[in-house]
């Protein structure tokens, strides 16, 4: 008995020694379940406060707000990128306005690799303070100053985290911020719409700025902080003055230089001035403080880029006729700031000193190097920065000349004429071929006519094309209108019902197309109007292909004037009803034709088969949900043909009224059902078996360094623009 306890005491300290050294490298359960009940937890401190800045304009306010933590604890910084980041919210100012920067930590965060999370976080331990800049407003500069507000955030160990959320209120007097006195303050610097030349003004010559961009709704702030200084700020006439531009990046984030070629990924940094008040510039370009790191693309292709910070500087004489301090200068900076994954594209404005909204300076529109690649690289906004003026930059632009014209012009014309080879036009070429060989017999002006109005039908469209084009509330690509179903299923009906005719089920009552199965109907004279609309039908027929250099043609025309675009469409219309128009004037090309006799009839159905084959090349084009629908609904026109060929041709236009009548309510009655309940039926279909599709599909095999797509989600879309990400779609058209 005494040996078995005295074993069970042994193997009790042995036990407790082995628990005591190990707790040194993890916490005891004790110690974690008095940190899950809080047994442990202190509360973390909130301090706000505001304090005068001596060193910045006057009327500079600082207000800070500190976060103190336990030994150990930490919380996040403010980085939206990460759900769980700090958040501060003002929801009160008394007698300030901010200066447009907004929350910096007095250090960078320590960046934290969560192996749960599998991404990078970044940390505050033990205490941050934040801090924003303010400036006393000119009508309320008698006044108590205040900052109220709410801050939220987590404070987290090794084992937890506690979300808090705390109100915060700061208020000072102005005597106790500034006791000598507070001269009355200037405008917000860089805020477009204010004169910085009244008398009650103190110029600003130097201060900092966060571009912030609105996402989804929310303001999300950059990855890059500007300062401007224009120094010294009393220097008097003829005495020199620096304007420095400072770009200071966050931590993996870097900016192109100057001299960046946007050819090779990445946008230069452009500086333009847009005036300057009592100064003359003594160099003609900005000089960077360091030189550009030289970065190589994937490709192989070089970018010049800054990380950390950066200065770009340019000095300035102050003229004969500017006071001591009486100076100025104001410009916009457009950008771009990346990091490994993204960019971002901005733009932000500059005044420093004395300067004029209106002011018309020497110099005024100056733009640093490369001037060239500017017009055209910067194009998006943030912040509340004024719009970036791109007339400041000159661009030489040379205008379209006659040559290049007369160029284009005949490509289009040639172009036109290929389109005669096209397969989707051969069907309806054969049938101009018999019309032709019905023309030998007739007289030259009577043929050439009938040619003049069949052209005229092939110009008529690629005119309306052309108004398309040019208008602006319309964008209509070549071949665009057959993504429409209605009109693919229209356009499928008439062929089809054509070639109906041609295979003697009906007859067209249309002059010129009459599809009759005596010989004797076959050498009826063509007709004006059946000419003009075989035109028409050809050119339609003629959009779904594109020709050699057609292309091209047209999509330079679209972009020039109005005037061109039509001279454009009207050679390419003419290009294509050219060796009609040559036929019409010289019938003698024809002679290799053999006479019109009882082939003809042959020829014709012939012809009525190919018409067919079009309409299955049509048919091709609906999306597969419509194609059953379509198919029944051709062959109820097939039977209202039918009806209608049945009549004989000596009936009453009572009967032959009574056939047409109740043909088309038939094909109406076929056409409900087919795309009223049969589309419903295979559209259901189509979406069950897409489903089964997506279900036992594997997923694409994706190389190093490729893309893996992702199906297409408004919603994901929003949420990713909204964390900043780049978002690659890739749109398709099926047609």
């Amino acid at each position: 008995m005494k040996k078995g306890l005295a074993k069970v005491t042994g193997i009790s300290i042995l036990w407790l020694v082995v628990l005591g050294t190990t707790g040194y490298a993890q916490p005891s359960f004790l110690q974690r379940l008095q940190k899950a009940t809080g047994a442990q937890a202190t509360e973390p401190k909130v301090e706000a406060r505001l304090e005068a800045v001596p060193k910045g304009p006057p009327g500079t306010v600082r207000f800070s707000l500190t976060l103190k933590l336990a030994p150990g604890e930490y919380t996040y910084s403010m980085n939206p990128d990460f759900g769980g980041s700090t958040r501060i919210q003002i929801s009160k100012l008394t007698g300030l306005e901010p200066m447009g920067e907004d929350f910096r930590p007095d250090r960078p965060p320590k960046a934290v690799f969560e192996p749960l999370l599998k991404r990078t976080l970044e940390k505050f331990y033990d205490r941050v303070t934040w801090s924003r800049l303010y400036r006393v407003k000119p009508a309320e500069a008698d006044q108590d100053l205040a900052v109220a507000g709410r801050v939220e955030f987590q404070v987290c160990d090794e084992g937890s985290c506690r979300q808090f959320a705390k109100d915060f209120v700061a208020t000072a007097s102005l005597k106790s911020l500034f006791p000598q006195g507070l001269n009355r303050p200037s405008a917000p610097a860089g805020e477009p719409g204010r004169d910085r030349t009244t008398a009650t003004a103190t110029p600003v010559f130097d201060y900092q700025v966060t571009p912030t961009r609105t996402v989804a709704g929310r303001k999300i702030r950059e990855h890059v902080t500007w300062r401007f200084r224009l120094e010294p700020p009393d220097a008097g006439p003829g005495q020199r003055v620096t304007l420095q531009i400072t770009a200071r990046l966050d931590d993996r984030w870097h900016i192109f230089a100057q001299t960046q070629d946007p050819a090779n990924y990445g946008n230069p940094t452009v500086i333009v001035i847009d005036q300057l008040v009592g100064l003359k510039p003594l160099q003609q370009a900005f000089t960077p403080s360091k030189k550009p790191e030289i970065k190589q693309t994937f490709d192989g292709k070089a970018q010049q880029i800054h990380h950390g910070e950066v200065t770009w500087t340019r000095q300035f004489e102050v003229l004969p006729t500017a006071g001591p301090g009486r100076y100025g200068v104001s410009g916009k900076v457009a950008y771009q700031v990346c990091d490994p994954r993204t960019c971002q594209t901005g733009q932000v404005s500059f005044a420093l000193g004395v300067v004029k909204q209106n002011a018309s300076e020497k110099g005024e529109g100056e733009t640093s190097p490369p001037p060239s690649r500017s017009a055209s690289t910067n194009t998006s906004e943030s912040g509340p920065s004024a719009r970036f003026d791109l007339s400041q930059i000159k661009v030489k632009s040379p205008a379209t000349s006659q040559k290049r014209l007369a160029m284009v012009l005949a490509t289009a014309f040639f172009a036109g004429f290929l389109l005669n080879f096209m397969p989707c036009v051969l069907p309806v070429i054969g049938l101009k071929i018999m019309a032709f060989i019905q023309q030998s017999g007739q007289s030259r002006l009577r043929s050439f006519l009938l040619n003049l109005w069949f052209s005229a039908g092939l110009i008529f469209v690629f005119l309306v094309l052309a108004t398309l084009a040019v208008s602006p509330r319309v964008t209509l690509g070549w071949g665009e209108q057959f993504s429409s179903a209605t009109f693919n299923i229209i356009l499928t009906a008439v062929v089809f019902v054509f070639a109906l005719s041609f295979l003697d089920i009906w007859e067209i009552p249309i002059p010129g197309l009459s599809g009759s199965s005596k010989a004797v109907q076959l050498a009826e004279r063509e007709g004006y109007t059946g000419a003009f609309f075989k035109g028409i039908l050809t050119t339609i027929l003629a959009t779904p292909c594109s020709g050699p250099m057609l292309g091209p043609a047209l999509t330079w025309a679209v972009s020039q004037p109005p005037h061109v675009t039509y001279a454009a469409f009207t050679s390419v219309g003419l290009g294509m009803a050219s060796p009609y128009l040559v036929v019409g004037l010289f019938p003698r090309l024809l002679a290799f034709l053999p006479k019109p006799g009882p082939w003809m009839e042959t020829f014709k159905q012939i012809m009525g088969f190919v018409l067919l084959g079009t309409v299955v090349f049509l048919l091709s084009f609906l999306d597969i949900p419509y194609v059953v629908p379509t198919v029944a609904f051709l062959i109820g026109l097939w039977a209202a043909c039918w009806w209608v060929g049945r009549t004989s041709p000596t009936a009453s236009s009572e009967q032959k009224l009574r056939a047409w009548v109740g043909a088309c309510v038939f094909a109406a009655f076929v056409g409900w059902v087919s795309y009223g309940w049969l589309y419903g039926v295979m559209a259901k279909r189509y979406e069950e078996a897409i489903a089964r599709e997506m279900i036992t599909r594997t997923p694409p095999t994706v190389s190093k360094g490729e893309i893996r797509w992702q199906p297409f989600s408004r919603r994901r879309l929003e949420r990713l623009l909204a964390d900043g990400k780049t978002v690659f779609i890739d749109f398709t058209a099926d047609w």
